[in-house]
């Protein structure tokens, strides 16, 4: 009385339950006699594929017809029907995840399967306060107080170059793992709902004692195998009893071996955890714990029976790679002594279903010296029904996902072609994780500089690029570390210091991005990229445009921020002994009422980097003469006041100057904000003509040398002058104009194939004087060439000594200056402060070209202070003697200008002189006598003035 569908479902449901002999079989059979027939559907026939659909369950030749008619549905638009395909291959266990991946607008009843684990579609910057923090203590623990203790301390900060410790984020838990247990944090509050106490490291007896076991902290924080955990569903898969490479049970002895058991801690045991309905060890691969787990709730502690072995299983395994759960499938790689294998795991008991040998090790290639200490480490993945594994002895191989037989094999050992050769290159650059995306593998084989894409059908390699992009943007010795996220048409990959997007047909860079250092990895989605840096923040990353995605605040933190993770309403950040949770600013943007607008609303718009809609927002404020209007409106000035710094002084093209000068235009500014405008639209300095430009976050270079080393046009000179054209007569005297363009073009231009004097130390001096002559050309006036000696130390770069010539005063004041006060970045000259006539006189000096400018006599003799590093204040120079105190501004054509200086009525002056302090964009503070003033910058006008005594009154 059963229909034809329900007998297909319970036959199913039986070839399931059948043990790997039988399901090997039946994959064998499908193979001979459906093969043929597959191929022929392929070409478009639906209606066959639906019969060996049904015909073939739970073999490759079924599997593929699935995933055929899913692509054919999505693309055809019938959401009910793909739907059914996905909800069909979850319960066959079909891997689907690398289809769904591609089809993210398919509903998310398809694509959701039961998962607990949340992921983010939409990623939004974090709130700058911090939701919650917890944090491990290791101080109990002597064997870890070296690798862990202080992990979150600013110091250790370079430890996490290589942070690859992240956590899970479900819907209702954040798990992580520290070198001391597994812990389930409570996601809105931190608090921990349960933890799980772990055999991390176990050392062998005679090992105990010896200090070379020790992990530094950079070590610690890149082993993926300690730092990572898997989670399918409801249940986390876990690597523990961490053991030394060097095995045996001799006393120890021999030093040898034991300088390099240091870092090379392999797991022996895979672990798998059910969350629900409540913690409990599932199965257990590999040998027994020497004790049962422990489970630490609110409630107390409990025993968690750990399951025996399988006795069927070879537990004499070390594994590596993460385990990788497909279907009703867990894959792991596992290491012997001489051997590697892939091993397939039951999900759900943890039973062998098939294990296969990989690679094995033929004699010593490395010498005795290296045998006991080196193991082969490897990546395990799966796309559709082949397994790739990917091995650092530069080998990959793709076996067959029903019953492990091998497909192909690809070696890139040619590039290496012995040992000698591999340990002598230099500067080996960091490992490429491998990553499987859409049927292909990215694989870098350490040491190699390359990146390969392999088929993952045929194992053939599709293209081939450096791992290290060319530029000028780009850091020397900064290789792909990660892919951070993969598109329909490109990748983008994260070095050390870059991030670029590069094509998935054929590897060429689309676009590349230097940035600074990271301490953990970053996360991103289709049009945007978090990473964490090492300074305490987060960068944004717009993917489409390949540049920062604005400003973000600076976040809460203890100064350190560590691997990102997040499920769209939450980002947390992970280091290998502390979480700490960011709400995202999406969430709270959604929380907020927009019925109407406020300055809670527009602070919220900034945070999600809405900043056109928030300053719109705050226009709008504004203008509506309510409770807020002056607070909008002090608010959007000084946000479209920072925008101008920012475009003039910090060269960010990412400000329209045009439109924020025409919302400024909206507002009615104070006198101070007016003088403020007036200097930062003043001659706009275009970036080019900026006296430095950056080459990455950590390096930068004049522009006038970077336009001389590409052989290309000299940078146009900024609108507000340089000495050089106002006091040519000084570089060639009674010279004409044309002999001065000509001598300039000149000095622009380098002779092609000469070296560059001004990137190198110098060399002797006749080579020296031979290269500058060609640099003058004969245009200019000729006079031997005699260069000085600097004094030591010198007071100016050698790359600027090499340009002096006799004619100039440059030496002469540079020798004779009392003060050269550090300048701005984006100021092209130096000034010197020299002492004339018993007075003091203020010179600019163009060090390239040789130009003094004529002297600005200070009105008295008074120490010029370095700048403010800052834009808020932008070439404002404090001056002060014992008594008086003014500003000197940088803002000027031709030499620097004196914009006021006073004397202040003070008391107590013999006692404590005038010692000037902050200078910001509208206060300059002084502590004069027992006074302390707050002084207008611009104007020199007293603000307000407090007495602060020097102690306590005398008695009465």
């Amino acid at each position: 009385g059963l229909n034809q569908r329900s007998v297909r479902e319970r036959a199913e449901k039986l070839l399931q339950q059948q043990p790997p002999t039988v399901r090997i079989q039946w994959e064998n059979r499908a193979q001979r006699e459906a093969s043929g027939e597959l191929q022929e559907a392929l070409a478009g026939d639906r209606k066959a594929l639906l019969k060996l659909l049904h015909e073939w369950p739970f073999t490759s030749v079924g599997d593929t017809a699935l995933l055929s008619l899913t692509k054919s549905a999505f693309t055809r638009g019938e959401w009910e029907q793909a739907t059914s395909y996905v909800a069909l291959a979850r319960q066959r266990g079909v891997p689907i995840e690398h289809i769904t991946e591609q089809l993210p607008d398919l509903p998310v009843s398809a694509v959701g399967g039961g998962q607990q684990i949340a992921t983010a579609n939409n990623l939004s910057r974090p709130a700058p306060n911090r939701l919650w923090q917890w944090s491990e203590s290791v101080w109990d623990e002597p064997q870890l107080v070296s690798s862990a203790g202080g992990l979150n301390q600013p110091d250790l900060i370079p430890a996490l170059e290589e942070n690859v410790w992240q956590v899970q984020i479900t819907n209702d838990l954040v798990i992580g793992r520290t070198p001391l247990r597994i812990v389930a944090l409570n996601k809105a509050s931190g608090n921990v709902v349960w933890s799980l106490k772990t055999d991390t490291i176990q050392r062998p007896d005679y090992l105990s004692n010896d200090p070379s076991i020790t992990l530094s902290p950079a070590e610690l924080a890149r082993m993926s195998t300690l730092g990572r955990l898997t989670i399918q569903g409801n249940r986390v898969y876990f690597y523990d009893g961490f053991q030394p490479l060097q095995r045996g049970t001799r006393p120890f002895g021999a030093r040898l071996p034991a300088m390099h058991i240091r870092s090379k801690l392999q797991p022996t045991r895979l672990v798998a955890l059910d969350l629900l309905p409540q913690p409990r060890i599932r199965w257990i691969a590999g040998p027994k714990p020497a004790a049962d787990y422990i489970l630490t709730t609110a409630a107390g502690e409990s025993v968690l029976q750990s399951p025996s072995p399988l006795a069927a299983q070879n537990t004499n395994f070390e594994f590596s790679g993460l385990p990788v759960v497909s279907g009703e499938c867990v894959f792991a790689l596992a290491n012997e002594s001489e051997s590697h294998w892939v091993r397939c795991l039951s999900q759900q008991t943890g039973e062998l279903l098939w294990e296969q040998p990989v690679a094995f090790r033929v004699g010593n290639q490395r010498g005795a010296r290296f045998s006991g200490a080196r193991k082969e480490s490897g990546f395990c993945g799966v796309a559709g029904n082949v397994v790739v594994v990917a091995l650092s002895s530069e080998l990959a191989v793709g076996l067959s996902r029903i019953d492990g037989r091998l497909l192909w094999a690809n070696s890139t050992h040619h590039a290496f072609d012995n040992a000698t050769t591999r340990r002598l290159v230099q500067d080996d650059p960091r490992p490429f994780e491998p990553r499987v995306i859409h049927g292909r593998l990215l694989w870098s084989p350490p040491p190699s500089r390359d990146l390969y894409c392999l088929d993952t059908e045929t194992g053939k390699t599709l293209w081939q690029v450096p791992r290290q992009p060319e530029g000028a943007s780009m850091l020397k010795g900064s290789h792909d570390s990660y892919c951070a996220y993969e598109g329909a048409a490109s990748l983008i990959l994260v070095g050390s210091r870059h991030i670029r997007a590069i094509r998935h047909s054929d590897g060429q860079t689309i676009w590349k991005l230097g940035i600074p250092a990271q301490t953990g990895r970053g996360i991103a989605t289709a049009n945007s990229c978090l990473l964490p840096i090492a300074d305490g923040s987060v960068i944004a990353i717009d993917l489409e445009t390949g540049t920062l995605a604005g400003k973000l605040p600076q976040l809460e933190s203890d100064g350190v921020i560590g691997g990102l993770s997040s499920n769209g309403s939450l980002i947390c950040a992970t280091t290998p002994t502390s979480v700490q949770a960011f709400e995202a600013s999406a969430a709270q943007l959604e929380r907020q009422p927009q019925a109407l607008a406020s300055l809670n609303h527009s602070r919220l718009l900034w945070r999600a980097g809405r900043e056109d809609e928030a300053i719109e927002e705050l226009l709008l404020i504004a203008g509506a003469n309510g409770n807020e209007s002056a607070a909008a409106t002090q608010v959007a000035v000084e946000v479209l006041l920072s925008n101008l710094a920012a475009a003039r002084f910090e060269a960010d093209d990412s400000v329209d100057v045009g439109l924020t000068l025409a919302r400024l235009n909206r507002f009615s500014l104070t006198n101070v904000q007016s003088l403020r405008r007036q200097i930062l639209t003043a001659g706009q300095i275009p970036p080019d003509a900026l006296s430095v430009i950056p080459i990455n976050a950590d390096w930068w270079i004049r522009a006038d040398v970077a336009s001389q080393e590409l052989n290309s046009s000299p940078p146009q000179l900024p609108p507000v002058g340089t000495t050089h054209w106002l006091e040519r007569q000084t570089l060639i005297p009674h010279a004409s104009d044309e002999a001065v363009r000509l001598a300039t073009e000149m000095r622009s231009k380098w002779p092609e194939g000469a070296e560059s004097v001004l990137l190198r130390p110098p060399e002797p001096d006749e080579k020296t004087k031979r290269f500058l002559n060609e640099l003058r050309g004969s245009n200019a006036r000729s006079t031997s060439i005699d260069l000085r000696q600097p004094p030591e130390p010198s007071a100016i770069h050698f790359s600027e000594q090499m340009l002096l010539y006799n004619e100039s005063r440059l030496a002469e004041l540079l020798e004779g200056a009392s003060d050269i006060p550090h300048l701005p970045s984006w100021h092209r000259d130096r000034l010197a402060v020299i002492q004339v006539d018993g007075q003091r006189e203020v010179y600019r000096l163009d060090a390239m070209t040789g130009a003094v400018s004529t002297g600005r006599r200070l009105p008295a003799p008074l120490t010029v202070m370095d700048a403010e590093p800052n834009a808020s204040a932008p070439g404002l120079l404090p001056m002060f003697d014992a008594e008086t105190v003014g500003m000197l501004s940088l803002l000027h054509k031709g030499a620097p200008q004196v914009l006021w200086s006073r004397r202040l009525p003070v008391s107590g002056a013999e006692i404590m002189p005038v010692i000037p302090g902050t200078v910001g964009p509208s206060f300059f503070t002084v502590m004069a006598g027992e006074s302390l003033f707050c002084l207008h910058p611009v104007t020199g006008s007293v603000l307000w003035r407090r007495r602060l005594p020097a102690g306590p009154p005398a008695p009465t």
